[in-house]
């Protein structure tokens, strides 16, 4: 994924998972971290069709308080107005 900065020349961004070891993970732990790992894929494919190479999407996997595996989305505008588009929102404007 590319992304860019004021002043700056385009450059890769390095997509890191720090992830503590396997025998402290519980079983929503390990699901919540494959959840965001496929929903990030998905997103991240998806932006690259649509030829949107400078969006900022961060996904993190969490177990909410009732214990069920889930993620919290992060994005800037451009691909949240992809993604809605894909959706099919119609366009505002």
């Amino acid at each position: 994924m590319r992304d860019t900065y004021p002043g700056h020349a385009p450059h890769r961004v390095r997509k890191m998972i720090v992830m503590p070891s396997d025998d402290r993970l519980t079983v929503q732990d390990r699901q919540a971290i494959d959840l965001a790992h496929r929903l990030r894929q998905r997103i991240g494919r998806r932006l690259a069709r649509r030829g949107i190479i400078t969006a900022t999407v961060g996904i993190s996997p969490y177990v909410d308080p009732a214990g069920q595996p889930s993620v919290v989305i992060c994005m800037n505008a451009g691909a949240a107005q992809a993604l809605l588009h894909d959706l099919g929102e119609p366009v505002h404007g």
